[in-house]
């Protein structure tokens, strides 16, 4: 089987993560504002727009400010998430002149006519705190959340005429999946299939029954391979990367650009360079951390141009001379 292709289901490839609300290990809220943006969805020179970059956002809420863990990718990082939680990530994302403001602003900037694509990550509901608070259970407060965006969602892009912004779906960003997470995974995609939305399930390479996630309801499945840097002969060297595509091929799955903090020059050349060799055209997703790719883009990284250049298939490999 092929990878996982982005164009033949209508959608936009190379779509960048964007968390929002408050990071794992800090305390200030981020919150994306269309100057934060906009260097995402343009190529810029010298502060002036010359293409278009990125295909799309996924936005992502993190944590609240209380410290609840409301991404299933960070969960036992801090607090269990409650309704107020749910709530909080929910507001953010319409807040004035932020986020999907934000980006149905600064999309009316798009000449081109390929068009915007918009993910939005779902909180992961703890199966204890539904236990304890929540009316209707886990899929009581998914649903309601899921119906509140949408009502939303319809209500705020008709204040921004000529923005180029289409919403796709939700993205399920818990890599392993217990029975209860399957149970809830088949009721969302009998909800939002019907409404013509998509569901994405993000996970990292080698998880439990990824294989059976279309059968559960997913129409995308993105694997994480976790590329740490390693020797080419280590644990998590490039030929993990190898490993990881190689899987993603075979299972028909998109692949995602892991980056947070601890992910350095090198280990995302790593990822460009094996890209290069075998999948570029696939299905790609980008984490990049807490910011994206704006302080490469501030500090003049050449990573700035190496991603736009990989996203339009004209990357050409660069040697990784030193690790840092």
């Amino acid at each position: 089987m092929p990878f996982l292709l982005a164009e033949p289901s209508g959608l936009n490839n190379h779509i960048v993560t964007c968390e929002y609300l408050y990071p794992v290990s800090g305390h200030e809220e981020r919150i994306w504002t269309a100057e934060d943006l906009r260097p995402h969805l343009f190529y810029l020179h010298q502060g002036k727009m010359v293409d278009r970059f990125f295909g799309g956002v996924l936005f992502e809420a993190l944590k609240s400010e209380k410290g609840e863990i409301l991404s299933g990718k960070a969960l036992g990082m801090g607090m269990e998430n409650t309704e107020q939680g749910w709530e909080e990530a929910l507001n953010a994302l319409f807040k004035t002149e932020g986020n999907l403001s934000a980006l149905l602003e600064l999309s009316k900037e798009n000449v081109q006519p390929k068009r915007i694509d918009l993910w939005i990550a779902l909180p992961y509901p703890y199966p204890s705190s539904a236990r304890r608070s929540w009316p209707g259970g886990r899929a009581g407060i998914l649903l309601s959340w899921i119906d509140q965006f949408l009502y939303r969602w319809e209500e705020i892009r008709k204040r921004f005429p000529g923005h180029s912004v289409d919403f796709k779906g939700f993205a399920w960003t818990k890599s392993s999946l217990d029975l209860g997470d399957e149970e809830l995974i088949s009721l969302l995609a009998t909800k939002l299939h019907p409404l013509g939305w998509k569901l994405m399930w993000q996970q990292n390479y080698g998880t439990a029954k990824a294989m059976e996630g279309r059968k559960m309801g997913f129409d995308y499945i993105l694997i994480r391979p976790t590329h740490l840097g390693d020797p080419p002969e280590g644990p998590r060297g490039e030929k993990w990367i190898a490993a990881s595509a190689a899987w993603a091929n075979f299972q028909e799955f998109g692949l995602i650009l892991w980056g947070d903090e601890r992910v350095s020059n090198a280990q995302i050349i790593d990822y460009l360079n094996a890209g290069r060799d075998s999948f570029m055209h696939a299905f790609q997703f980008y984490e990049l951390g807490a910011r994206g790719i704006l302080p490469y883009y501030q500090r003049g990284d050449p990573i700035y141009v190496y991603l736009y250049a990989y996203t339009k298939g004209a990357y050409a490999n660069i040697p990784v001379l030193a690790r840092d």
